[in-house]
């Protein structure tokens, strides 16, 4: 059964007649009789009662027509939270990051984000880049800020941004032998 037929069914109620409901859905009252036995014949029992006068629910239309008007109600809601959603007036994004990242990072992020659509919930699980990579796999995470290199995504990837790491050591530590020079601000630091 389609919604299209749902609303039949509701048509063919309120008019209380096959034809006046044809004619108010712009259909041909032979074609509405014939969805009408179909419906009947795939629920298994009849529907309407055919009188002189018109037709009248049964006790199974009455039960059909309640729970079509609650699904039609559910389906138009349902559709209206997917139309918000699509266009950010409404939903919920669930956004993984790193502990260290999401201190400096999340903050003024968010704070854009939530005047830009206040009716967005922003869900946040801080993780490793690794468990990260593991919950956008699953689709438990909608995007996820990780450290290069991947390990387990391999599509829908883009660089956001460079993050510079720097030690801080005494001038004759063994770490700095690893370290590279670089300028910054008229100063060479390693």
């Amino acid at each position: 059964m389609e919604f299209r037929e749902l609303n039949y069914l509701i048509t063919i109620a309120e008019e209380r007649s096959i034809s006046k409901a044809a004619e108010k859905l712009f259909m041909a009252q032979s074609s509405l009789s014939q969805s009408l036995q179909s419906m009947e014949a795939e629920l298994g029992g009849k529907l309407f009662i055919r009188t002189s006068t018109g037709v009248r629910p049964t006790q199974a239309g009455e039960i059909m027509l309640e729970r079509a008007r609650k699904m039609l109600v559910d389906y138009r809601q349902v559709r209206d939270i997917i139309q918000d959603m699509e266009e950010l007036k409404a939903g919920q994004v669930e956004f993984g990051i790193s502990t260290f990242r999401g201190s400096y990072l999340l903050p003024g992020a968010l704070r854009s984000f939530k005047r830009l659509y206040p009716q967005i919930h922003v869900e946040i699980t801080e993780a490793n880049s690794m468990a990260l990579e593991q919950l956008l796999i699953e689709g438990r995470l909608d995007l996820g800020l990780v450290v290069l290199p991947l390990t387990k995504l391999k599509s829908d990837v883009r660089l956001l941004m460079k993050d510079e790491l720097v030690i801080t050591a005494e001038a004759d530590h063994p770490v700095l032998e690893c370290a590279r020079e670089t300028v910054r601000n008229g100063q060479t630091v390693f």
